[in-house]
C-alpha cells in the first residue's frame, strides 16, 4: 500500500463516529483484570502477558476501525 493513500484515509476518516465512552470502559476493565491477576499471582509473566495482550488488541481495535468497510 501507498503511505500516502493511508494518510489520506486516516485524514478523511470521521472520529466523531468512535463511541470513546465504550473504548474507556474497556481499557479502564482490562486494568482492573491485570490488577486482579497480580494480586492473585507472583508470577509477573502473567502481567506481562497481560499487558502485551491489551496493547495487541488496542492496535488492532485502531487497524480495524480505520478500514472502510462500504
Amino acid at each position: 500500500m501507498n503511505f500516502k493513500r493511508i494518510l489520506n484515509t486516516i485524514r478523511s476518516y470521521d472520529f466523531k463516529t468512535i463511541n470513546y465512552r465504550l473504548i474507556f470502559y474497556v481499557i479502564c476493565l482490562s486494568v482492573i483484570g491485570i490488577n486482579v491477576i497480580n494480586s492473585a499471582s507472583d508470577d509477573h509473566d502473567l502481567v506481562i502477558k497481560q499487558i502485551i495482550g491489551l496493547a495487541g488488541g488496542i492496535f488492532l481495535m485502531i487497524i480495524f476501525a480505520l478500514i472502510r468497510y462500504e
